[in-house]
């Protein structure tokens, strides 16, 4: 097995964005083989589309390790009933994506758990009721095919399902995190933060977490509204160690006088990474954390 950290193969550096919105699109360097085609809402519209080139005995492993971790097996719906604490899951495979060099594939799994809450025939559907996230990578490589590196039960979400995601590239050496976005509205306030989940060991580690959306424009109306929008992007053009930076373009609207109107701001913020941590180290005064946003209630 050779590191998730890279391989002898260096890959094209490519510009990843960070985007606040999905369209499902594998990253650079990856093939999607299994995936479900979705309407403008999010919704399946069908059945999984399934490529030739995913090999039938991946998905007999995949079968076997998820029954292994998640519990029964439903062939008929290719869902597994899991429970974490008191609440159900019905897991099912969201993706499945390829990389390959001459002499070794990955395949990069994410599952996503419909909450059931305490009984499994549940349809369970409530805000603050979250999904299940599951990611994992398997390896093929000297005749051999194992999971090489996994994390199954992630929080994520809302109304009992688990939040959209996509793959993301973190170097020019093949390592892949999983980004995806956990959003919060409550008293006419809507606050937006991004996680990036990356291989550690032979597990899954959160290595950013960052508030990147804000805006009271529900409690305030539009007029009189303060928002804030931080896009990111991967630096993979620059000179870094093991995980490439990520830069932060960070644009911010607020009301101003009734002649002047609103006014608007933008920095440029640079995000390293910690290899001690082996994690983002998060940005000092960041606009978008709650002391910023709400120095009175500072302690």
């Amino acid at each position: 097995m050779k590191s998730l950290l890279g391989v002898s193969k260096r890959l094209a550096l490519v510009l990843l964005l960070f985007c606040t919105g999905y369209g499902y699109a594998a990253a650079s360097g990856l093939t999607n083989v299994y995936g479900y085609a979705k309407d403008a809402d999010g919704v399946r519209t069908g059945k999984p589309v399934v490529a030739r080139a995913l090999e039938p005995h991946v998905m007999a492993v995949l079968a076997s390790y998820f029954s292994a971790s998640y519990g029964k097996h439903d062939p008929a719906s290719n869902t597994w009933l899991t429970k974490v604490s008191d609440d159900y899951f019905t897991v099912s495979i969201r993706s499945i994506d390829r990389w390959q060099t001459a002499d070794m594939t990955r395949f990069y799994v994410v599952t996503e758990g419909r909450g059931r809450g305490d009984h499994p025939e549940n349809d369970f559907a409530c805000h603050a009721c979250h999904g299940l996230l599951g990611l994992l990578v398997l390896e093929m490589h000297d005749g051999k095919t194992e999971v090489i590196a996994s994390m199954l039960k992630i929080e994520s979400g809302s109304w009992g399902d688990p939040a959209p995601g996509e793959w993301i590239l973190l170097n020019d050496l093949a390592y892949y995190g999983y980004r995806t976005d956990s959003s919060y509205s409550g008293q006419g306030i809507t606050q937006t933060a991004v996680s990036v989940y990356a291989p550690y060991g032979k597990g899954f580690r959160e290595i950013l977490f960052l508030p990147v959306e804000y805006s009271d424009a529900g409690a305030r109306g539009d007029e009189n509204a303060t928002s804030i929008e931080a896009r990111l992007r991967v630096l993979l053009e620059t000179e870094y160690g093991k995980v490439a930076p990520i830069e932060a373009h960070v644009a911010v609207s607020r009301p101003g006088s009734e002649k002047a109107g609103p006014t608007e701001e933008t920095s440029l913020w640079l995000i390293n990474f910690d290899e001690g941590t082996w994690k983002y180290r998060h940005p000092e005064k960041w606009p978008l954390d709650e002391a910023q946003l709400f120095p009175d209630l500072a302690p």
